[in-house]
């Protein structure tokens, strides 16, 4: 009788573990599936992979959405801290230690450049006229004038106080002189916020032409600028090799 019932009885067995083992597979799988694409998610964006993960039950389901949004809502204040720790609060233009990063990024890779530094001729004066949050004004009509002269692949800085600087890669110091010259032009044509007109003086320099040492392009680019400003103001000077 034993004999009979387990001849009876094994292929149903048999059936009943396999139909539990794929069941298992399916309910195990889009867990094994979420789960990797969290723990991937530090490295690349995971979410159009998460939404394609078949949930077919209500705590796949709901566990595939609170890991939607927590993924969303972390990539959104990593974005915001990675803008807040690149950029110039008050002109939104690119800071000092993002500027510095490029340059040795391009400077490792061979890219020739040119820098612009500029700053605002006798700005103490208008702070000390108007006021400061008059002066944060004219500081923002001259990041928007920077980038009105601008291509989209320069990057336009703020170098620090009333000084700032536009990296212009594949320019040579001449391309780069024009493009100084619109921009000091435009500002001497226009009213600024503080109902008057603000000049710039320029400097300007190049890599690898001038220098292949970052340190010395800034040392350059800053002598070009205090030549430009003993000599007048509101004027660009362009870097010359022959003459360091």
């Amino acid at each position: 009788m034993l004999k009979d019932m387990i001849q009876k009885w094994l292929p149903f067995l048999f059936l009943s573990l396999l139909i539990i083992w794929w069941i298992s597979i399916k309910i195990a799988q889009p867990l094994h599936q979420l789960a990797y694409y969290t723990e991937n998610s530090t490295e690349n964006s995971q979410e159009e992979h998460i939404e394609k993960v078949v949930a077919w039950y209500y705590e796949a389901i709901q566990l595939k959405k609170s890991l939607l949004h927590s993924l969303v809502f972390l990539h959104n204040r990593v974005n915001y801290f990675m803008y807040q720790a690149t950029t110039d609060p008050l002109t939104k233009l690119t800071n000092r230690r993002t500027m510095d990063q490029q340059m040795q990024n391009w400077a490792a890779n061979r890219v020739p450049f040119s820098i612009i530094l500029l700053d605002i001729d006798r700005f103490k004066r208008v702070n000390d006229t108007y006021g400061h949050s008059v002066g944060d004004e004219v500081l923002k009509f001259l990041a928007e004038q920077m980038k009105e002269v601008s291509r989209q692949t320069d990057i336009c800085c703020r170098f620090g106080g009333e000084e700032f600087v536009i990296l212009l890669p594949y320019t040579d110091k001449t391309e780069a002189f024009h493009v100084a010259e619109r921009l000091r032009m435009n500002m001497e044509s226009s009213i600024s916020p503080c109902g008057e007109i603000v000049t710039i003086s320029i400097g300007v320099s190049s890599y690898p032409t001038c220098t292949s040492e970052m340190t010395k392009l800034i040392e350059q680019v800053d002598e070009c600028l205090y030549n430009a400003k003993k000599s007048g103001r509101n004027r660009t000077i362009v870097f010359e090799p022959n003459h360091e």
